[in-house]
């Protein structure tokens, strides 16, 4: 009797902390919300189910977060119902499944995630229903049999749980194995109002390039401010998509966007085959704010021809563009075609051509020196020292040069130090400098008229003058 009398006086107790809902309104009211969370930290169970409730950056790839997620069922119930509220989602494929398959079997399978603050229009309840089902539909039937390998079912589910208040999406490693993948991604996509940042990065696609950058790129929403998208690998020969309204698998819309993307500031797509940057052309014509590009790479005869179209588009269509985020062929043709004086920074994104790099550094000493205020190299080791002089002897506004290589990159001190330096700005230097001495041989000093010891006092006298 006094087990019985014992369990019934803590049932209460331990029955009051574990209703997430209870905590929940608790939360919502108390102001601020660190009170209770100061007040949790009495209880593990308590701290567990309360933490995900003020959560507004949910991060798969931190190893705390997500093991704390991966242990208690109740901080999945929790942020089932949280995730309304978050609004920044970096996933990568790790803890992302088990979390998610957690929290879906936590509703005993109902895919249909309304928002319980938003009516529930005949619309809205079509829109979920039609994309939840086709998740469901492709996640286990046998015509669609999604590999458990792959995260891209669990954040099309995140993603259509949550319509309201995300912001930033990114994916890492992740599959794309059929068309049907990328057209339920894209439909998920286009139903986030406030979508600001997307950054997708696949390990491998079966799909065409060109018609994943295509489906996603049209179907964005006009939120949107920086987009990033890349493949590490794409499979040549790989299936299309269809380029009809209605596709025959889903019956989601799949339609261009009648409207431009007018808040998009940065446009970073990296394309396998140069054939496929044709599409960049027709992209920036949505884009007229744009201020950070990543040019293509490629410097065949074909791309070219691409680029010398691509180059006065952007000019025309892009006239905020000030940063350049790759070091090539494509960088060259753009700067060429700006106006003098309107580029900001350039960079290499990590990705650079072996002999592109000087002439860059060469161009926009002469064409953009009053107004580059930052570049950045980090892996390049083709760059010559006389390029290196150039931007440091003509550049005024220079804040930031960075230029990381092997020795090949290495400019000797006494030809740094031949002239006085113009950008008086500079905060940050890196740079190879060779502080090798150089012996001068003798019949040249003979042939001048010279001593060694002359020599060498030049050389000191030029450092003198310049640190003066």
């Amino acid at each position: 009797m006094q087990s019985t009398s014992a369990t019934a006086v803590q049932s209460p107790s331990i029955r009051f902390f574990s209703i997430p809902e209870l905590i929940e309104h608790l939360g919502r009211f108390l102001h601020p919300p660190i009170t209770i969370l100061r007040c949790a930290t009495t209880s593990r169970l308590t701290y567990q189910v309360l933490t995900p409730i003020f959560w507004t950056r949910l991060d798969f790839s931190d190893t705390v977060q997500a093991g704390r997620l991966s242990r208690s069922m109740d901080a999945h119930r929790a942020l089932y119902r949280n995730m309304r509220y978050v609004e920044e989602l970096r996933v990568q494929t790790g803890f992302l499944m088990h979390v998610v398959d957690c929290m879906a079997h936590q509703e005993g399978n109902d895919l249909l995630l309304l928002d319980s603050t938003t009516p529930a229009t005949s619309t809205t309840i079509t829109t979920a229903a039609a994309t939840t089902s086709l998740l469901h539909t492709h996640h286990t039937t046998e015509a669609f049999t999604y590999p458990t390998t792959s995260g891209l079912f669990q954040l099309t589910w995140l993603l259509v749980l949550n319509r309201s208040s995300l912001t930033y999406v990114r994916l890492h490693d992740c599959d794309i194995r059929a068309p049907l993948d990328v057209i339920i991604l894209a439909h998920a996509l286009s139903n986030l109002p406030s979508l600001k940042d997307l950054d997708l990065k696949f390990k491998a696609c079966l799909v065409r390039w060109k018609h994943v950058v295509r489906t996603l790129f049209y179907n964005l929403p006009v939120s949107i401010e920086a987009l990033s998208l890349d493949s590490a690998r794409n499979i040549t020969g790989a299936s299309r998509i269809s380029s009809r309204a209605n596709h025959p698998e889903t019956g989601l819309p799949l339609t261009k966007r009648n409207r431009p993307l007018l808040r998009l500031k940065r446009l970073r797509i990296l394309f396998g085959r140069w054939e496929d940057t044709r599409l960049l052309t027709d992209f920036v014509e949505d884009c007229p704010a744009l201020e950070s590009f990543t040019p293509p790479l490629f410097g065949n005869s074909g791309a070219r021809l691409i680029l010398m179209a691509l180059a006065p588009a952007i000019v025309r269509h892009c006239p905020q563009l000030r940063n350049l985020d790759s070091c090539g062929l494509g960088s060259i043709t753009i700067i060429n075609t700006m106006p003098h004086h309107t580029l900001h920074s350039i960079g290499d994104g990590g990705h650079c051509m072996r002999w592109d790099v000087h002439a860059i550094m060469m161009r926009i000493s002469t064409t953009q020196f009053s107004s580059l205020r930052e570049i950045q190299i980090e892996k390049c080791a083709h760059v010559k020292g006389s390029a290196i002089q150039a931007v440091l002897w003509s550049c005024v506004a220079l804040e930031v040069l960075v230029v990381r290589g092997g020795s090949a990159a290495a400019t000797r001190l006494k030809h740094l130090v031949e002239r006085e330096w113009t950008c008086t700005r500079l905060k940050r230097l890196e740079i190879t400098v060779d502080l090798r001495r150089v012996e001068t041989p003798a019949f040249v000093l003979a042939q001048t008229g010279r001593k060694m010891l002359t020599a060498n006092n030049e050389m000191w006298e030029m450092l003198r003058r310049f640190y003066r």
